[in-house]
């Protein structure tokens, strides 16, 4: 089996001084309710690989420098982004589909009417310090401009066909926070967010018909 490499590429100027303590950062990514019809009738093997299931995302060590005077700086956090990407993989799955059995590891001697395989390709966090608000002189205050992206494999197995596989994107959007002690939970939000997002693509796709043609997901699944 082809291994697929994780990228964690940042692009940013951290200004603070001093050792601080990484922050562990909750990504929690938010249930919505889809709103399919009826579920897939298939009972699915959901598969997140140990490399994505543990990856956590762990920001830079802080550059010494301060453009504001007294100005709040974003503490050394971590993201634990692959627990995420599995925890919004099956509450997604769980909802399209009769039944999902979320499993370690499986092989050629494992017998399910549906394995599904996801796996981090590319995690890109872009976060970048800003100079100053419109505000005026007095209440200038430390932005942080955020934007990102998250690229997932995902591969489908089921006995009798040949395997399924696709790599579906979503970006975090620009945002501009105001830095405080909530910026890094913010973050979390924002990944969380995004995670969910990814995954009710890839919901949609398998439970819609389509005219494309090339045969679409949802005929694979169910024909």
């Amino acid at each position: 089996m082809k291994n697929w490499i994780i990228i964690a590429a940042v692009s940013l100027t951290f200004f603070a001084g001093g050792c601080l303590t990484t922050l562990p950062v909750s990504v929690e990514p938010p249930i919505r309710e889809m709103g399919f019809s009826k579920p897939l009738p298939l009972k699915g093997a959901l598969y997140i690989p140990t490399d994505t299931r543990n990856y956590r995302y762990k920001s830079p060590d802080y550059i010494p420098s301060k453009p504001l005077p007294n100005a709040e700086f974003v503490r050394p956090f971590e993201l634990p982004v692959g627990e995420a990407f599995a925890q919004a993989a099956n509450q997604t799955f769980s909802q399209l589909f009769q039944e999902i059995q979320v499993i370690n590891n499986y092989s050629r001697e494992d017998i399910f009417p549906l394995v599904i395989e996801a796996r981090i390709e590319e995690f890109r966090l872009t976060l970048e310090y800003a100079t100053y608000d419109t505000g005026t002189r007095s209440s200038r205050s430390q932005l942080l401009d955020v934007q990102g992206k998250i690229k997932a494999r995902l591969r489908l197995i089921r006995p009798g066909k040949s395997p399924w596989e696709k790599v579906y994107e979503v970006h975090i959007p620009p945002d501009r926070l105001v830095v405080n002690p909530r910026t890094e939970e913010a973050l979390g939000k924002r990944v969380g967010e995004a995670l969910t997002s990814l995954f009710e693509k890839i919901a949609q796709e398998m439970a819609e018909e389509s005219d494309l043609p090339r045969e679409p997901l949802h005929r694979w699944l169910t024909q």
